[in-house]
């Protein structure tokens, strides 16, 4: 008897298509589509009779459209919450990764197998959308725009809800919460969001549209890798290649004219610079081999982009003078405004960097992205203060805001004027007071990056010979 699946399939996407299509949600949501479908055809067969046809056609088609998009952008992304954790309370993952399959390998084959199930639903609605263009009035390229625009944001949805599985329940709410709202807000185009209350894109951006879930893709799936992974697999290197590739993509859209392209890149680079800044260095010399095998170059590259917060500080440092040359180059401004980009930048890079100072001092600390968060949230709080008490624009509120970078940063997000107050205290207590911060970590770091040339060390030194049984 012949297997169901190809030997060469990932197991991982085998074990998962077998259960997930049996499942009652599967089944339940592809009967209701297949049957919704059907009876939204019906109505339109019957309306294309009566003076009614464009009203009825219009809100059947909104039907259509809202319905396909609950099914493929909340629905089935929404089983993969718990995929990752079924397996943690099963105690399956430790076994699963004896095997040759690493967590890259898991968590790609948990993706594909949701996604897949998602293009089934779509590619069953394709003969009623086909149908549909008989009757007139129907757009196809705009509808198959559309279609792509949803399965690609069911793609993102799976990745952005099989990463909130790896982590905690309230974590995990809170995603959800963002993801049902921002994903149909800026992926899936222009029939869902108006309906849904949302912003919706032009069509012409749809290159954007793909260039934007793909990056975010990848980059939500090898952080849900990375939270699974052993100490001996290299993430962070990964996680910090697609935040540059994110970067350098914006920065050449941005150069062209087309800003959009520099959103994704952005967002990425934030928060691969919190995995960044919250590592430690790892202690395992096979790691490093890869690295130190290729000559020099690598070595030097490592210096960016191995996995801990010291190299961390020289990855953030170089992505942030490249998004200030950015500015400088590319983003039109007056004379007197020309030093301003560079002011940005090092508030925000000494914003991003001041809760590792923190993080330094608690080395044995557990949760470290929750006390990274928590300095954050501290600091805040005298940015809001000093608006409670003082107003926005009073020379008192521009003091508080800058005696940290964080609400530095944040009075900066705020959309000051040249000769708001806050320039000169920028200048006089935000840029030393995050200087000395800086200086602090370097010195810090300096024991890191002997850990690292140690680790390197190792990773070259020939293995020793085995003792005989008898020694």
């Amino acid at each position: 008897m012949n297997p169901d699946y190809a030997d060469w399939l990932n197991p991982m996407l085998v074990k998962e298509l077998r259960q997930g299509l049996r499942k009652s949600v599967f089944v339940s949501v592809f009967l209701l589509v297949q049957i919704a479908m059907v009876i939204l055809i019906g109505f339109r067969m019957l309306s294309a009779t009566s003076g009614a046809d464009q009203m009825v056609g219009g809100f059947l088609d909104g039907v259509l459209w809202t319905g396909l998009g609950l099914a493929l952008l909340i629905i089935m992304p929404m089983r993969g919450l718990a995929s990752i954790t079924e397996e943690q309370k099963a105690n399956t993952l430790d076994l699963v990764q004896m095997t040759r399959m690493g967590s890259t390998g898991i968590v790609l084959g948990k993706w594909v197998a949701v996604v897949s199930q998602s293009l089934l639903i779509a590619v069953a609605v394709l003969p009623y959308a086909v149908l549909r263009y008989f009757f007139g009035g129907v757009d196809v390229v705009e509808n198959l725009i559309t279609l792509t625009a949803m399965i690609l944001g069911s793609a993102a949805a799976t990745a952005l809800c099989l990463w909130l599985s790896t982590m905690p329940a309230a974590a995990r709410g809170i995603g959800v919460g963002l993801g049902i709202y921002i994903i149909p807000s800026t992926l899936i185009g222009s029939r869902l969001g108006p309906l849904l209350g949302m912003s919706s894109m032009s069509s012409g951006s749809i290159f954007s549209w793909i260039y934007a879930t793909v990056i975010a893709t990848a980059f939500l799936l090898e952080l849900a890798a990375s939270r699974i992974a052993p100490m001996a697999e290299n993430h962070a290197t990964r996680i910090r290649l697609i935040a540059i590739i994110g970067v350098v993509v914006g920065v050449i859209g941005t150069s062209l004219g087309a800003t959009e392209w520099a959103v994704p890149g952005v967002i990425i680079f934030i928060w691969a610079s919190f995995e960044a800044l919250t590592e430690q260095t790892s202690e395992v010399p096979s790691l490093y081999a890869p690295w130190v095998n290729r000559g020099p170059l690598t070595r030097l590259a490592g210096r960016l982009l191995y996995p801990g917060w010291a190299t961390g500080l020289l990855f953030t440092l170089v992505m942030v003078m490249i998004l200030i040359g950015n500015q400088l180059l590319f983003v039109p401004r007056g004379r007197s405004e020309e030093w301003k980009p560079l002011l940005e930048g090092l508030i925000f890079w000494f914003a991003m960097i001041t809760p590792v100072a923190v993080l330094v001092l608690m080395p044995g600390v557990k949760y470290r992205g929750a006390i990274y968060f928590l300095v954050h949230l501290l600091c805040a709080f005298f940015f809001i203060v000093a608006r409670t008490i003082n107003g926005s624009r009073s020379v008192a509120t521009s003091l508080i805001d800058s005696l940290t970078p964080t609400s530095a940063a944040m009075a900066v997000m705020s959309n000051l004027s040249s000769s708001d107050n806050h320039w000169p205290f920028f200048i006089i207590l935000t840029l030393p007071i995050g200087g000395c911060i800086a200086i602090f970590l370097f010195i810090k770091a300096r024991k890191e990056f002997r850990l690292i040339r140690e680790m390197e060390g190792r990773a070259l030194a020939p293995e020793s010979p085995a003792l005989p049984p008898n020694a």
